[in-house]
């Protein structure tokens, strides 16, 4: 009988799961062990399972959700740092981020020696997520990958806003390889060192080069439109070029809406169709017509009205009558016109003759 295909004794199988309860504090039935060590193709002994539960996620192992804690608002979901101390010890973990808190974001120094290395991680027990700060200068980030076992063996840890501060006495580093998570995390360190560091080959790629935006026919166009013409300036009222202000030019002098003109002067009458009254001729001239050619003046009688410079009119006596009028009192009557009026009847009895109509 091969010995390959023998059964693995009982015994053997239950002092490696006493081993294993006792070094990392998990719970595996025989049967899980057996299936452990089927998928890794090893025996059923302490040290080849440990092998492959250290290669293998910490959220398919199986015993580790037992003093895992409980879970935060999801599966792995991100917990203060205060939690730990309800957990057993000692306590399995695993690497999910780590960063080193002195060098640039993309994790890559720019300059050698910049100083002792300050990692920050966030570490998971399959159930619950927190973050601790690894005090410990000479560590190498390399053995910190995603994936990598951790161990921790101390209660008292100090906690700082949520943050475990570990110091190399609090945990063990197990070591471990989880491919699906260490590979991205390899490629992309490798591709910021390459990009980034000085003196670093440089990745190949069928990208094309980068080229910087020419300027030069935009620079042209505007010295050219500097230079174009522009017509003059509008003048302003008093002759001089209007000053650039951005402002509308307007004329001086012109209204604005919705006022009236008011003329500088006030117009004269016209004097065409009235009669023009020549001056009078002085006494003595030869202008001045003869005493007997005067026009007479007409007097007015007593009594009428008052005039600057008329005699006062005498008192008349009780009783007395007026004067007759005169004929030059009368109005005078006027004269019929010769034109005839349109109503032929009127015309009929002014001339006496008969109408022809």
């Amino acid at each position: 009988m091969d010995v390959a295909c023998a059964p693995v004794p009982r015994s053997a199988s239950r002092s490696a799961l006493q081993e294993i309860r006792r070094a990392w504090n998990l719970e595996i039935s025989p049967a899980q062990a057996a299936e452990i060590a089927r998928q890794g193709g090893v025996d059923t002994s302490a040290t080849a399972l440990k092998r492959v539960l250290l290669n293998t996620d910490i959220s398919s192992i199986p015993g580790s959700a037992d003093n895992a804690g409980t879970a935060g608002p999801g599966k792995g979901g991100m917990c203060s740092s205060t939690e730990l101390d309800a957990l057993p010890r000692p306590l399995l973990c695993q690497v999910v981020k780590v960063v080193d808190v002195t060098q640039p974001k993309d994790g890559v120094a720019r300059k050698d020696g910049t100083g002792n290395p300050l990692y920050k991680v966030t570490l998971t027990t399959g159930q619950i997520s927190f973050h601790a700060v690894l005090l410990d200068e000479k560590m190498p980030i390399m053995s910190l990958a995603p994936g990598t076992k951790l161990l921790l063996t101390e209660r008292n840890v100090i906690h700082t806003d949520g943050i475990a501060l570990l110091r190399p006495n609090h945990y063990e580093v197990l070591g471990g390889v989880v491919a699906e998570l260490k590979t991205p995390w390899a490629i992309q360190r490798e591709v910021n060192f390459q990009r980034f560091s000085d003196g670093a080959r440089r990745i190949v790629s069928d990208a094309p080069k980068f080229e910087p935006l020419d300027t030069s026919s935009l620079k042209a166009a505007t010295d050219m439109a500097k230079l174009s013409l522009r017509p003059p300036p509008p003048k302003s009222a008093k002759g001089t070029p209007a000053k650039e202000t951005g402002a509308k030019v307007t004329k001086a002098g012109a209204p604005k809406q919705g006022k009236m003109i008011k003329p500088a002067y006030k117009l004269q009458p016209d004097k065409k169709g009235g009669p023009q009254h020549k001056a009078a001729p002085q006494r003595g001239s030869s202008e001045a017509p003869a005493a007997k050619d005067a026009v007479p003046r007409a007097t007015q009688p007593p009594g009428r009205g008052r005039g600057k410079g008329a005699p006062p009119s005498k008192a008349k006596p009780a009783g007395a009558r007026p004067p007759p009028k005169t004929s030059s009192d009368r109005a005078p009557k006027k004269a019929p016109s010769a034109t005839p009026t349109a109503n032929p009847r009127k015309n009929a009895a002014a001339t006496g003759r008969p109408n022809p109509a």
